[in-house]
């Protein structure tokens, strides 16, 4: 009897430190990642910061193609990263350096961050970038928040086309001499100006979308849908998508109502839908931070103006060079196998795994320590007849500014307390002057925040359900009020509260999605989704699911293991 008591704790103590162990080792891991100090970027170096969002092929987007030439690497989290973007405003980039280099004998470097669409001019007008390039049009709406070049930097010429589903049975209803008529939903990405475009539009149904590719993919499987895309786009949209076809709108397409048929018509003009779009879109321009001298002010004090920025584009970035550089994006061919996928792009979901595990320890463990604290305070032995009542004033004030904190976790989505702890606090000149509050730091403290809320609250009802007679037993035996919660509520409530701290962990990996908005933040499934742009297919998300299921998989094993141990 004695040798099999010994037998179970030894066996629990194996399964609790083989556990630790692993666990040690992959924190360690994580810590190493976050402070080695190799390829760090020097604060007295000489940079020009460049946002995009490396997620809309041809103009920017990740590759595993290492025998391109215009591949930049992407800087994550102040690292240069192993991850290579391309495209052609990288290739823009690159050239407007070299330029700046060789025109004031310099040696600017320059730093590629990726930012989601909606977030690069926030970025910009908080001074995280210097400069937007990244397909961004020019419109009246952007004008009002950052500064662009007068010159395009892309085809002046620029023109758009509809992309709908080749067995669209009401192909031949497009009207798109004043508007767009067709029974159906019209995409559009979200933050563009396809936007404007698509809520003018009279007697379309309408639905955005965060990503400009899936649009291709819905298309595909569903005929229902159309959505508008400039021709270099919906010409690599064409390529990667057999089910596609285009309607040009600089031809007038008229509906004879006898036959049920369109007739083109072939005209010189544009049609007045087509001057409607060219004039919501705009040129491609470059964007940066709005200034007092917009042509002498130093962008954003890297001593760079516009007029340099302006020089570059009528000067050396001729219309033969930037032939050149679409024509290497649009001729490239995309890798379709999964396993092919997974290999080339081996750094990114590397990148993506670390930051995902990174979310996921650091804000429960950091989470949990907090709750602790929160919950003790509420715990205190503070009442109005044994204690001072400016103490037991302040303790009701801030247990119920505790309730109050837990509330407005619960209340608010993830997503929006990360944007109001980044981009709200970087207009106050204290975080704006402050280096080490980066998009990761913001996240770090509110996946932390936000797990201590819902940690703090599980302990604390798993504490009010435990039977008050073990605390009066506790009493009478002479502990103290100190003693009883150490050594017989808190222990109870936190081995009840086990497995719901085990779902916040999971749902920590799975939530941390959000903080890639922020910029320059690569989880797991922010990596398939800049990948499903570079080989136009869903497979990304595949690998991704895989990759969660086997993480989310082992940690379950784990701990299934464990209790099943500590049952025997």
């Amino acid at each position: 009897m004695l040798t099999l008591s010994f037998s179970r704790i030894n066996n629990y103590f194996k399964a609790k430190y083989l556990f630790l162990t692993i666990l040690t080792i992959i924190v360690s891991f994580l810590l190493y990642d976050d402070f080695y100090p190799q390829n760090t970027k020097n604060k007295d170096e000489n940079t020009l910061v460049v946002g995009m969002e490396c997620n809309y092929k041809p103009y920017n987007y990740l590759s595993n193609n290492k025998d391109k030439k215009d591949l930049h690497p992407l800087t994550i989290n102040g690292k240069e990263s192993d991850i290579l973007v391309a495209g052609y405003d990288v290739l823009v980039a690159k050239e407007l350096v070299d330029y700046l280099n060789a025109k004031y004998d310099k040696k600017i470097k320059l730093v590629i961050k990726k930012i989601d669409f909606d977030s690069l001019i926030p970025a910009c007008q908080n001074g995280d970038i210097d400069l937007i390039i990244a397909g961004m049009s020019k419109t009246k709406e952007r004008q009002d928040q950052i500064d662009f070049t007068d010159n395009s930097y892309y085809d002046e010429d620029q023109f758009y086309v509809i992309i709908i589903n080749k067995n669209n049975p009401n192909k031949g209803e497009f009207i798109v001499n004043d508007k767009i008529q067709l029974p159906g939903k019209m995409l559009y990405q979200r933050g563009t100006f396809y936007e404007q475009i698509a809520k003018t539009l009279k007697g379309n149904e309408v639905e955005g979308i965060d990503n400009f590719d899936v649009q291709a993919q819905k298309v595909q499987t569903d005929s229902k849908y159309f959505y508008l895309a400039d021709a270099t786009v919906a010409q690599k949209h064409l390529q990667t998508h057999n089910n596609l076809d285009k309607i040009e709108m600089k031809k007038e397409i008229i509906l004879d109502n006898k036959i049920k048929q369109a007739q083109i018509i072939e005209k010189d003009k544009e049609t007045a839908l087509y001057k409607e779009i060219k004039q919501a879109a705009g040129i491609l321009a470059i964007g940066f931070q709005k200034q007092k001298d917009i042509n002498k002010e130093f962008i954003n004090n890297k001593q760079i103006t516009k007029e340099d920025i302006e020089d570059f584009l009528t000067k050396e970035l001729t219309s033969d060079k930037r032939k050149e550089f679409m024509y290497k994006q649009t001729s490239e061919k995309d890798t379709l196998n999964i396993w092919s996928i997974f290999k080339n792009n081996f750094s990114l979901y590397k990148r993506g795994i670390l930051t995902t595990l990174k979310f996921g320890i650091y804000g429960t463990f950091g989470g949990f320590v907090l709750s602790l604290l929160l919950v003790l305070f509420q715990v205190l032995n503070i009442t109005k007849k044994k204690s001072h009542f400016l103490i037991y004033y302040l303790h009701q004030i801030g247990c119920r500014i505790i309730n109050f904190y837990i509330w407005i976790i619960k209340s608010t989505p993830m997503l929006v307390q990360a944007f109001v702890s980044y981009f709200f606090l970087k207009e106050f000149a204290f975080f704006q002057n402050a280096t080490w509050y980066t998009p990761m730091f913001a996240a770090y403290m509110v996946i932390i925040l936000n797990t201590m809320g819902y940690i703090s609250e599980i302990i604390t009802k798993n504490i009010s359900f435990l039977d008050k007679g073990q605390i009066e037993a506790s009493l009478s035996l002479g502990m103290t009020h100190t003693q009883t919660m150490r050594y017989i509520v808190l222990p109870q409530a936190i081995k009840r509260s086990q497995t719901p701290i085990l779902n916040e962990f999971i749902i920590n990996l799975k939530d941390c999605v959000v903080f890639s908005m922020l910029g320059g933040i690569i989880d797991i499934a922010c990596a398939s989704n800049a990948l499903y742009s570079s080989v136009a297919s869903p497979k990304p998300y595949y690998i991704s699911s895989i990759i969660y299921l086997i993480i989310v998989g082992t940690v379950i094993f784990f701990l299934k293991k464990m209790e099943k141990v500590r049952q025997v």
